[in-house]
């Protein structure tokens, strides 16, 4: 009981200012007020991705197909993410042009693909790239994930 009472004293050490994007509003806005994206919303919706890893192995399934499943369906959530805080870092005109339908639906899942699609068509003359803003990965650091990390720190 005594936490509750001192509960009202906890203050976040990042201020308002960092722990929230402001988002300005669309041009058609009835209300012209700008909306807030939580810097710290991304970390628990990941948290909450996480769920379904653990729903597989809760299972049985095989740890390959569970570390594929997994794999696949955090990266696309990751792109989603991307997307959706890309959108939000528009300028309110540019997002204008965006229909709001598509907000929050991402484009292209597979950034590697759109990358080799822009290598052949600067290879064909092209001097612009056909796709922008592509995501290429970075070279494999030896990370591991899922059960493969699992099994290295058991090795450990």
């Amino acid at each position: 009981a005594q936490q509750i009472k001192n509960a009202c004293w906890v203050e976040d050490k990042l201020g308002r200012e960092v722990l929230y994007q402001a988002v300005a509003p669309g041009r058609k806005s009835k209300t012209n007020l700008p909306t807030f994206v939580g810097a710290r919303g991304v970390e628990s919706k990941m948290e909450k991705a996480h769920h379904a890893i653990f729903h597989f192995s809760n299972i049985g399934m095989r740890r390959s197909l569970a570390d594929f499943l997994g794999m696949a369906g955090l990266a696309r959530y990751n792109r989603n993410v991307r997307y959706r805080l890309w959108i939000a870092g528009l300028d309110p005109t540019e997002r204008a042009k965006i229909p709001v339908a598509f907000h929050r639906a991402t484009h292209y899942t597979n950034h590697l693909r759109l990358a080799q699609i822009n290598i052949l068509a600067s290879e064909a003359g092209l001097d612009a790239p056909v796709h922008k803003n592509v995501e290429i990965l970075p070279e494999d650091n030896e990370e591991r994930f899922f059960s493969e990390g699992v099994m290295e720190q058991i090795k450990r």
